[in-house]
Formats: C-alpha cells, structure tokens, sequence
C-alpha cells in the first residue's frame, strides 16, 4: 500500500489499542497488542507520518534508532543486588532500566503526556547480541524487567534486506508477532504532499513530467547504489527554495548532493536551467500584476505544453505564497483577539500589564516550549505561535513606552496596537485576489482550456491557495469553475450517488453531489467541501467582545417582503458563498448559548452540532454522548474547523473516553448535504444562537429536518421579534452580525418548524433581551436604527421531528 494508506491503518491501530473499556481496561490487554511493523524502501516517509499519527491524536511520540543499540543500552547494565529469603541471604544480578524505556518516563515528566506512540526505527537491524531479546519484547512489552508504561502502542519499521546489508529476516515466530504493513513507493500520494507543503514547482513540475524518476533504487555495474528517494526529492526542494532566497548557486553541484544517480541528476539541471529562462523570461511579477508585455503574451501563446505547465507553476507558487501570507496574518490576529478579550474586563477592573497580560504571555511560552519537546507541534504552528509571542511582548513594550501600563489607558493602547495588526489583513487579501484575477486573465488571454483546467485542478489542490479560496472567495474562480472536468471514478462520483440516492428530489436536482471537498465538484458555482465568499469581501477579526462585533459587507438574503414572509426556497448560483465569505458571525448574541442537553436522551446517540465554530460545544457534546455515541460539527469557516480539529483530541481524552468520537466538517447550514450528510441519519442537532445569520432560515431548518431521524430532537437557541420585521433593518443587521436585531417572528419560525415535518416545539427557558445585547451581560454590540419598538424573546427550544 502507499504511505497514506500505511498512516491511516497506524492512527486506526494506535486509536483501537488505547480504548479503554467501561472499567477503565484496555479492550485489547498490552501483551494482545501486535505491534505494527512498517515495511518500506528508504526515504518514503514512514517516520514522518509517525509525528503526523502522534499530532493529529494528541499523543506524545518517542522515536529510536536501533542501529545503534546494543545489548547493554537496550537492556540496561547488571548489578548486584543484596537479597534475603527466609533467612538465607543471597547476592543476585539485576539490571538497570532500559535507556528505551527510561526516555519514555522522562518524555512523560516533561511533557506532561501519558499516552503515545513508541517508534523504533530499523528494528530489523539491531545487533546480534540484542536479537535473541526482540521475541520477548515484541510479545510482553519488556526490556529485561522494565516494561513500557501502560498506554504507550509500539510502532516498528525497517527497510527489505536489499535495501540495507544489515537487515536480519525475522523468523516466523517473530514475525507472527507483528503486524506487517508493506509500503511502496507512490507519486501520487507524495504529489499530493509536496502540494500542500508548497515545495519548490521546479521539482513539482519536473516529476509530473518524468515521473519514473520519482523513486529509483538500482545497483551500479562498478558496485554500490544508484538511488533516488521521495526524501530526497523533498529535501532538495526546500534547499533549492532557501538558495534562491539567500542568492546561492543552485547547480548539478548541490543536485547530486541528493539525487545519488546520475542520469536523474542530469535530466533535472537540464530542466531546471529551463525552469531559470522560463522564470526569468516570462516575469512572473508582472503576469500577476496585469502588466505582462506583448512579447510575454506572444512566447506564451507559442510555447509548447510543457513549458506552459513549468509557467502554471510558477504563477501557483507565487500566488501560494501571497494566500499564505494574508491567511498568516489573519492566523496571528484571531489569536491576539482572543487572548485580549480575555484581558479586556481584568484591564477595566484596573488591572496592570504585569497582572493582566504579562502571565499569559508567560504561559503561553511554557505550553510551546512544552509542545516543542513532545515533537507534536508543526513547524506552522510553532511559527504561529512564536509570531503571537513577540506581538504580545511588542504590545507590553509599547504600554511602557506610553507609560500606560494600567487600567483602561493600558487597555486602549493594547487596542491600537491590535488594530494595526488587523488593518494589514485586508490590503494582503486584496493583493493576493487581484493577482488571482490577473492569473485568469493571462490563461484565458494566451493560453488554452487545456492549461486553465491544469491551473484550476492544482489552484483547488494546494492547499494555500484552497484555504483562500474558501475563506474569502474569488469570483474568476467560480465563474471558470465550470470548466474544470474531473474523471467521476477518480472522485467516487457513482460511490456517492448511490449512498445518497434517498435524498430529496428537490435538492438532487438543484445540487451535483460528489465527495465533500473534491476538486471541481460544485454546488451553484462554488467549489464543493470548503464555502467561500467574495473575493475582497474579508472581515477583518474584530476583537468582539474586546471592542465591539466585527463589521462584515452586506450581503444578500433569502428574503420575503417587508411583512416578513418566508424567504423563497431556490438558492441562486453563489449566494451562500458571497453570503458567508469571510464572515465570523461569533459574538452578536451567544449569552444563550447554555446548551439544555438532556443526558440521558443523548448516550449512545448521533448528534450534529450545527455551526459548532471552533468545537467547544461539539466537545461537551462528545463528553455527552459517550463512547457509544458520535458527533458531527459542522461550520461554514474553514479556519474554525481546522482549530476544532486541533483541539478534538485533547477533549475526548480529558472527557475520559475511550476513543475519539467527533468529527468536523466545511459546510453551510442551508447545504448539509455538501458535507456529504444523509437523510435521517441522526437523533439529534444542535443550533446555538446564530440561525437568525443565516442566509436562508427556512432551507436550514428543511435540512435539519431531512438529517434528522423519525422522532429526532432539534435543540434550537435562536430569538425571537415581537412583531413582523422590515427586511432593510434584518439585512443590515446580519451584516453586522447582530443575532438579536436579525430575528424573525415566533410565527414565522413555527411556519418553517412545521413545513420541514416538526411538532409543535417546546420552549425550555425564554427572557428578554435588548437589541445591543452582547455576547455576556453588560456587553454591547452595534445595532440598526430603525425598529426601537420591537421587543426581542432569547428562547431555548426543543423541537421533535414527526415519526
């Protein structure tokens, strides 16, 4: 199987043996844990999705080599020790612990994890006096007498004796205890890989040309090894890109350094002096900026195609890199904002810079530092993290130098500093959509169909330029978006058609339905899986809470007249993406926000957690439901999904599970079923105070109901207005993310509630609220002119669908 296969049957292995029974037992006892055994050339990434295996689950990983152990570093070293047995005394050999098995307790004191990943790397290759002491660890888990701590899963690997002279071939009895995974070599599984690490295009493009020459393992006719590696490939690409930066020489010189055969070397610095000309005759600066000279647009239209495909590379690893950088930016900023909202109520209670914000720089540096030492953290995330830091600490400098180190000065000036962060946002959004657009124009100018459906394909598969896309939306996409044609198997189109074939007529002719998040599938006109919005459209974060809702473009809704009839149920062609594009929607009303979720209904259950933002509820809700139970959060920002991915395995393990049971997905609530998310499939669903800021209430609530099962419970925080409302007042507020001034009427709700095959709802808690009513009390948010008299009901609704 190929390395991704390998990596999901390591992180289903690792997930299964550390489930815990209902007494707290592991459901497959230690001594029945086969090992993994991972089989492969060198080079092809087993130890790398090791650390992604231990990321993604939240568990620590320690990592040898057992090449160079012997049997006294593996065993430990005798001693003697002093004994006594009814009254004969005695001197007996004793051994000292394992240095393996030592570095995993003090990997736990530092870091604080309990359970994780023991990888030990060439263990077909450990030395003749340790090999007899394998069988033994291999089943019991045991060096000598130490034993590896409970809930740490052993993973092995090694390379095929023609690989490394130093390989032993564990006899059968060995290997029966261990599961074997052999992994090969495979392009398209590192293809999509190097895309989302943004490796160097010159190596990208080469191997989508020669892709024989992507791995290559022959013996020389003089002796010794001729070889290639997708190590190799990867390791030369960051190179050639830190070269480039620093105005290095990148020749044949540093090529064969890593590709250790020499026709492969050849062939790739003849391209790459190729790749240079193109780079330098093409100015791809000025592509991007619109200026691109007649001479440019004529060598384009001449060229052959791969040449044209060595300038698509180009112009998408230019355009990666701006979507990352305004992607960064706004990474950094969502930090800051919620650390300092945090501070806002400790700063106006008179608190200083040494009381208020100082600690929590300090602890955050602790829980990197710590996350460094475990080798969980991704280098983006520690780049992230440390940018943060030093704004942080730049933040507490600038106070000292305004000498407004406390209270409310310190608070304003904290503020203006932030501000400045957040007004680099939209100017990098900005540049990068544009530079987008000129792209398009370029393609559609010089180029044919051919080359826009290759720069749409790779356009949708990096994932920079995917993450922009959906974020803030970019109209040149969507309107070539169409073009794009995709092999129906490749995407399991048939696969998905069938499983969905109960879903309502009405959608089925209004959707193309395909796998959630692949390439080219389409919902109106927008990509499938991950929502976008318009392009230059961005909301820049607002500090909520800190300095009031953020401010977001108005937007269209399903709207009916001014006496609030329902909206009409087509959805026009992009609506949902221009409507949520870059749109928070996180603090215009979540006070009631309490989550009156009955335990014992929900145990064991399927519950969907509507617009579940960074997951904090869909966690309690996992907590909820138990190891029986699953849950499903859903939202339409995919910077939210990501982070409640980043926390789901912290949560289930502090809620004492077993095993992980959430999941998240990229939707919009009025298109469930672009999350791939059948008819009648769960017992419950979960909508906090946010329904109101939805493009189009009724469609939403129509899903809900066709999700939930017969007798199904809809748990639903919304508000409720007083009387009919004027559509101008109700648009302008979802605008400004006010939940609040966004509501309809009770009348019109239950209209929706019953034209979707719900009972009468329940109404669990109902209070006041005012139209500025904030996210807490004594918090504000802007609010609309213009409907002073209407009265606003927060209500917490229980609504079961008809059996």
């Amino acid at each position: 199987m190929n390395i991704v296969s390998a990596k999901q049957q390591v992180k289903d292995t690792v997930e299964a043996y550390l489930k815990r029974d209902d007494a707290g037992l592991f459901s497959i006892a230690s001594v029945h844990q086969r090992p993994i055994f991972l089989v492969g050339a060198p080079g092809i990434g087993k130890t790398a999705i090791m650390e992604q295996v231990a990321r993604e689950l939240g568990i620590g990983i320690v990592s040898y080599s057992m090449t160079h152990h012997t049997r006294q570093s593996a065993l430990g070293l005798p001693r003697i020790e002093h004994r006594e047995f009814e009254g004969r005394e005695y001197d007996a050999s004793e051994y000292t612990m394992s240095e393996i098995i030592a570095a995993i307790y003090d990997y736990m004191e530092r870091t604080g994890l309990r359970e994780g990943i023991l990888f030990l790397d060439e263990i077909n290759c450990v030395s003749e006096t340790l090999y007899p002491s394998m069988l033994q660890f291999l089943q019991f888990k045991t060096f000598g007498k130490h034993k590896v701590p409970e809930g740490w899963v052993i993973v092995c690997a090694g390379n095929p004796p023609e690989y490394n002279r130093s390989v032993h071939e564990f006899d059968i009895v060995t290997l029966d205890r261990l599961r074997e995974i052999d992994v090969e070599p495979d392009y398209g599984a590192w293809k999509t890989y190097a895309s989302e690490a943004g490796l160097h295009p010159a190596v990208t493009t080469f191997l989508e040309a020669k892709k024989d020459c992507f791995y290559k393992v022959e013996s020389r006719p003089g002796g010794g090894k001729s070889f290639v590696t997708a190590r190799g490939w990867e390791d030369l690409a960051k190179v050639i890109s830190l070269y480039e930066e620093m105005g290095k020489p990148v020749n044949r010189d540093l090529f064969v350094q890593f590709l250790r055969d020499d026709d492969i070397s050849d062939q790739f610095t003849v391209y790459y002096s190729l790749f240079e000309k193109y780079r330098s005759d093409y100015q791809v600066g000025s592509i991007l900026s619109g200026t691109a000279t007649p001479s440019i647009k004529d060598r384009a239209k001449a060229a052959p195609f791969d040449e044209r495909v060595a300038l698509l590379g180009l112009m998408l690893d230019t355009l990666s890199a701006d979507c990352s950088k305004a992607l960064d930016q706004e990474g950094v900023v969502v930090e800051l904002r919620d650390l300092l909202r945090e501070t806002k109520s400790e700063f106006l209670a008179g608190a200083s810079i040494d009381e208020a914000l100082n600690p929590r720089v300090a602890e955050r540096e602790r829980k990197l530092t710590r996350k460094i030492e475990s080798s969980t953290a991704s280098r983006k995330f520690i780049r992230k993290e440390r940018l943060v830091i030093n704004l942080l600490k730049g933040f507490a400098a600038q106070c000292m130098l305004e000498k407004a180190t406390v209270g409310d000065v310190a608070f304003h000036a904290i503020e203006r500093a932030y501000k400045s962060e957040v007004s680099k946002i939209s100017p990098l959004v900005d540049a990068a959509s544009e530079r987008m657009d000129n792209a398009f124009g370029f393609i559609d100018e010089t180029l044919g169909s051919r080359e826009m459906l290759v720069f749409l394909a790779e356009l949708t598969t990096r994932k920079p330029t995917t993450r922009f896309i959906s974020h803030y939306g970019n109209e040149k996409y969507y309107e070539h978006n169409q073009e794009l044609q995709v092999d129906a198997a490749r995407m399991g189109l048939t696969e998905r058609v069938s499983k969905l074939a109960e879903i309502d007529a009405s959608l089925a002719e209004e959707r193309e339905v395909g796998e959630p998040g692949a390439v080219g599938l389409r919902v109106g006109s927008k990509p499938k899986g991950e929502p976008g919005g318009v392009a230059g459209s961005a909301a820049a974060p607002s500090m909520g809470g800190v300095g009031g809702a953020a401010t977001f473009s108005p937007a269209p809704s399903g709207k009916g007249d001014s006496q609030g009839t329902s909206p009409k149920k087509d959805i026009p062609a992009g609506a949902l993406a221009k409507h949520y594009g870059g749109k928070q929607f996180e603090y215009g009303f979540a006070s009631v926000c309490k989550m009156l979720l009955p335990r014992e209904e929900l145990k064991g259950k399927k519950v969907l957690d509507v617009c579940c933002r960074r997951g904090r509820g869909a966690y309690k809700l996992s907590s909820m439901v138990g190891d029986g139970g699953e849950v499903m959060g859903v939202d339409w920002s995919p910077s939210y999904i990501e982070e409640a991915k980043d926390g789901m395995a912290r949560a289930w393990h502090e809620s004492g599970l077993s095993h992980n049971n959430m999941e998240f997905r990229v939707a919009y609530p009025e298109d469930l079923i672009g999350a791939g998310i059948g008819s009648s499939v769960y017992d419950a669903i979960y909508v906090n105070n946010v329904i109101t800021l939805f493009y189009n209430q009724e469609q939403a609530i129509r899903e809900f109901g066709r999700i939930l099962k017969p007798g199904g419970l809809l748990i639903l925080e919304t508000i409720f207005a007083d009387r009919p409302r004027m559509d101008s007042v109700v648009d302008e507020a979802r605008s400004i993310g006010n939940s609040v001034q966004a509501a309809r009427t009770e009348r019109e709700n239950v209209a929706w509630l019953e034209a979707a095959g719900f009972e009468a709802p329940s109404v669990e808690e109902s209070f006041e609220v005012e139209a500025d009513r904030g996210y807490k009390e004594g918090h504000s948010v802007p609010k609309v002119a213009g409907d002073e008299n209407v009265k606003f009901t927060a209500v917490s609704l229980y609504v079961r669908k008809k059996r």
